[in-house]
């Protein structure tokens, strides 16, 4: 079989066939299917692209199902080890959906990164297509925690002395508070043009950070801070710009787990899912809390309460999206997660 032309269109076309949407419903509420994972999904997508070919008005036929339908269940037969044939009628025009008046079927799905596109706002976006949705659970969530803590989001700030303004990017990983101020004070006597010295004194009593800044006779000089992007919460500063001093003490205690807690966000067709709002106004699907010294373990973590009702919705595309402590979003792109959702389809 030849490789399927991911550059055509053919969404629609794929959702608009009565036969082939009728097949996939059967297929997602069978009871031997009572978990399957969207790379499925989209591998019988893949199988109907392959079978469409060039031609943009195919014909649906009873071979052409027939065929298709039989590599699809050789398909699942393989991956789920089904024991017993799965027999699938295309003949049947009518919808089956009428037949059986409200009958709740439950459909539970296992996302992963494995397949996912993201969006310019960091939104990892996935097709689906459920009919009659009347209620969503989320049930788990598990990752491995290996986030970075300094990020192409939060790693830039700026120094001036004198006339001389330098931009200083922190190479991108996990810092220990120790860690980052060796590499915060390892940049800026980097890029000092006047070979100012720079050090940090810490205060274990009083849990505070000072900066210094002396000249190669052991003189106190004058220069300014720029901070971006909560890079000065991470260290204890509570303002952007420190100006005209020799010295700056933090104000805030360190924030190096900005990971504290992550929120997340679900869309169903672009629109947001809302069950808890914070101080900040900001709304959120749910929330995890995260311990620093979980780093690089997998974490997993279930819940009871997060459950939607809808109003017998179909969903056509899902999204998630991931935010640190500080509401700023998380390139989850690179990591690998599992989200496992419980949809409940209502047959009217």
């Amino acid at each position: 079989m030849n490789q399927p032309k991911t550059s055509m269109s053919l969404q629609s076309i794929f959702t608009s066939s009565r036969n082939i949407y009728t097949l996939f419903t059967y297929l997602l509420n069978h009871s031997v299917l009572n978990v399957i994972q969207l790379k499925e999904i989209t591998y019988y997508q893949s199988l109907f692209l392959n079978y469409l070919g060039d031609n943009h008005k195919i014909q649906f036929n009873q071979s052409l199902l027939n065929e298709l339908n039989k590599e699809f269940l050789l398909f699942l037969e393989s991956n789920y080890k089904i024991q017993k044939s799965l027999l699938i009628d295309n003949s049947s025009q009518t919808d089956v959906l009428n037949t059986k008046k409200n009958k709740v079927k439950h459909f539970q799905i296992i996302f992963s990164k494995d397949l996912k596109n993201q969006t310019s706002n960091s939104i990892l976006e996935y097709d689906l297509f459920l009919k009659n949705v009347s209620l969503i659970k989320c049930n788990s969530f598990k990752f491995k925690f290996n986030l970075h803590n300094i990020s192409n989001s939060n790693n830039t700030f700026a120094l001036s002395e004198n006339n001389f303004k330098y931009q200083i990017k922190i190479p991108i990983g996990y810092y220990t508070y120790d860690q980052l101020l060796l590499q915060f004070s390892e940049k800026l006597n980097s890029v000092s043009k006047h070979n100012y010295n720079y050090s940090f004194q810490n205060n274990s009593i009083k849990n505070k950070t000072n900066i210094i800044c002396k000249d190669t006779n052991g003189n106190s000089q004058m220069f300014n801070l720029y901070f971006f992007n909560n890079l000065n919460n991470m260290i204890g500063f509570s303002n952007n710009e420190y100006i005209n001093n020799h010295s700056y003490i933090t104000e805030l205690d360190p924030c190096i787990n900005i990971f504290d807690t992550i929120y997340v966000v679900i869309y169903i067709n672009n629109e947001q899912l809302n069950l808890y709002k914070t101080s900040s106004n900001e709304y959120f699907t749910f929330y995890i809390n995260i311990n620093e010294n979980d780093y690089n373990k997998l974490l997993h973590f279930s819940f009871t309460k997060i459950i939607y009702e809808l109003k017998s919705l179909n969903i056509i595309k899902f999204g998630i999206q991931f935010f640190d402590s500080f509401f700023n979003t998380i390139n989850f792109n690179q990591y690998h997660f599992y989200l496992d959702l419980e949809f409940e389809l209502s047959e009217h």
